[in-house]
């Protein structure tokens, strides 16, 4: 009788050990697979979760912003610029800016005044603002274009001239009328040049005024001041710049007086006058006090040289009209494709001055 082989065994099944040892090896890969596949999961719940509250904190925050808005300076469907109140205790409002670049994926960014840009959501897919405007214009303040500095009135001629000392309390004036103001406006004197040099020791003082006029002598009220010490002066004429950055409001055919006015020493300083009778303005009258700028001589021989500038003051504000938003909806699908939407009462009917965007 022949005895089974290992072979022919084998081609009757397997053994019981076989057996037990597949079914372990297929139980530890099963548990393996199953174990990826909840990490999986997990990993895209936890991204969902986590990116969730980005879109729907995002439009709280933005419907917070707008409902506080009290003027709108740019309303399309993808950028906000607006002001609310002031937020920092400043006394001053804040701007706040929302935008999103229209680029699928891109975040939607919010800046506070001049500040950096903050990502909100840090993927959007869709992002629109729908503006809704009030059937009405409302007029707003414009404030006038600012004037330029220019040259008021001068006497610079090189004919005939004179050293004059500021000397033993003696004060020297020159009254003039500004050119090119029209009737009707007033304007601010920004500066005056004379041409001044030190006399004798250098240590006196001196002071240079504005003063307005009573029939072009100087009254006694000072309007501005800029004191000088005689040694910030050289030992040759030199223009000096003398600046008045608070004499407003000034009549257009009121004369103004510039006033050398001597504060110490024998001889404060020395400036250059003219006598030349065709170089002398009309309108302009030289005067002379020896007693500290109480009373006035008009002296018509003679002119101190100088140059004034100054500007015409605004004009009154102006009005322009501006349209009310009362509204604005905001539709919003980010990055993990959730939709959401807003609408958001503007509750102090901002102006905007633009035109708005049709959706």
């Amino acid at each position: 009788m022949n005895r089974p082989t290992a072979r022919s065994r084998r081609d009757h099944g397997f053994t019981l050990v076989e057996l037990v040892a597949s079914s372990a090896l297929l139980t530890v890969m099963l548990l393996a697979g199953a174990a990826t596949a909840s990490l999986v999961r997990r990993a895209a719940f936890g991204s969902a979760a986590s990116n969730a509250p980005l879109g729907a904190n995002a439009l709280t925050e933005l419907r917070r912003d707008l409902t506080a808005a009290v003027s709108v300076i740019t309303a399309d469907a993808k950028t906000a610029v607006f002001v609310v109140p002031d937020r920092d205790g400043d006394g001053l409002s804040e701007t706040i800016s929302y935008a999103w670049s229209g680029v699928r994926g891109a975040p939607l960014l919010r800046r506070l005044d001049d500040g950096a840009w903050t990502t909100v959501v840090p993927s959007v897919n869709r992002f629109a603002m729908t503006w809704n405007s009030l059937n009405k214009q409302v007029a707003v303040s414009k404030a006038p274009p600012a004037e330029p500095e220019v040259l008021m009135a001068s006497c610079t001629t090189t004919s005939d001239l004179r050293n004059v000392s500021v000397k033993n309390n003696a004060s020297f004036s020159q009254s003039f009328v500004p050119s090119g103001v029209g009737a009707g406006r007033t304007w601010t004197l920004t500066r005056v040049r004379i041409n001044v040099r030190d006399k004798g020791s250098a240590s006196g003082s001196f002071a240079v005024q504005v003063r307005p006029t009573n029939g072009g002598l100087p009254t006694n009220q000072v309007l501005s001041e800029v004191g000088y010490s005689e040694s910030t002066l050289g030992s040759s004429y030199t223009w000096l710049t003398v600046p008045f950055g608070n004499v407003s409001g000034l009549n257009a055919t009121a004369p103004v007086a510039i006033v050398i006015r001597w504060i110490a020493d024998t001889d404060a300083c020395e400036f250059q006058a003219t006598g030349s009778g065709s170089a002398i303005v009309a309108t302009s009258t030289h005067a002379k006090s020896t007693d500290g700028c109480v009373t006035w001589a008009a002296d018509s021989s003679q002119s101190i040289l100088y140059e004034v500038y100054g500007r015409l003051d605004p004009t009154a504000r102006g009005t322009t009209t501006a349209t009310a938003l009362d509204a604005v909806m905001i539709d919003m699908t980010d990055g993990l494709g959730e939709t959401r939407s807003a609408f958001v009462p503007l509750r102090a009917q901002p102006t905007f001055s633009g035109a708005l965007e049709v959706q």
